[in-house]
């Protein structure tokens, strides 16, 4: 549902023309407990597109990513190449935020230029490594910002897949 609502929004953005650009940002964090499946060949696009699964449905696939890639109006950018980055009137869309730190919290807000939005989604229950349990910006940002007037954040309380899929929370410890 996170990614549905924050897909739907940016669409909606882009389509509207309230920003130029959606900056699209997921953290190449692989599931826990699963081994990496090592070098990934191709250009930088092709190593990314695994992160695009929440969108591609929503912008008419990967051709629809790509149209909107060709238009100027969609970049991938890795956490890697944030550095010295300034976006202006773009929609910053982080996906996967569970696994940032509060530093790469900081990095991400300064990236923020005039006329741009920062929207982060995350489950802090599905952390993929122990530095996320530790040190979660998501949680930092929530704790520190709440009550700020240019901060806000929605908790969805349920998972609304699938019955199936909420079984999974009946495994937590």
């Amino acid at each position: 549902m996170k990614d549905y609502l924050m897909s739907a929004y940016a669409a909606e953005a882009i389509e509207k023309g309230w920003y130029d650009k959606i900056i699209y940002i997921r953290p190449n964090v692989t599931v826990k407990d699963v081994p990496e499946i090592g070098f990934l060949p191709n250009d930088l696009q092709s190593k990314l597109a695994w992160t695009l699964g929440p969108l591609i449905d929503k912008f008419g696939g990967e051709d629809g990513i790509q149209l909107l890639t060709d238009q100027g109006k969609f970049e991938m950018t890795p956490l890697l190449f944030l550095r010295g980055r300034s976006f202006e009137n773009c929609l910053i869309y982080v996906s996967e935020g569970q696994n940032i730190t509060t530093e790469i919290a900081k990095l991400l807000l300064g990236r923020v230029g005039e006329g741009s939005t920062l929207i982060i989604n995350g489950d802090t229950h599905q952390t993929d490594r122990k530095v996320y349990e530790n040190d979660n910006g998501v949680l930092k940002m929530i704790e520190r910002l709440t009550g700020n007037k240019l901060f806000g954040y929605v908790y969805l309380s349920q998972t609304l897949r699938s019955e199936t899929a909420n079984l999974a929370n009946l495994l937590d410890d």
